[in-house]
């Protein structure tokens, strides 16, 4: 694994992690978002309320974007000449 492979990895989960407590505060309490993150997004739907599943759903589904978006938002345009 290169050098900047292991940074994206880091900077990725921290992005991740801070998307998806802080968009899970918005819609449940911490009790509630610390159960949720430790349960992980494979169980999510089994564990989280009927009333906040769609919420939580989509939080995960942010949290996973900003990731993504952070690397493209990150990348510096070549221009060769």
């Amino acid at each position: 694994m290169t050098a900047s492979c292991s940074i994206f990895l880091a900077v990725g989960q921290a992005i991740f992690q801070s998307s998806l407590l802080n968009g899970l505060l918005d819609v449940v309490s911490r009790n509630e978002a610390d159960r949720i993150i430790a349960v992980g997004a494979a169980d999510v739907h089994r564990t989280t309320q009927s009333a906040n599943r769609d919420a939580v759903t989509n939080v995960y589904n942010t949290a996973v974007t900003n990731v993504f978006v952070s690397r493209f938002a990150s990348q510096q345009p070549v221009y060769k000449i």
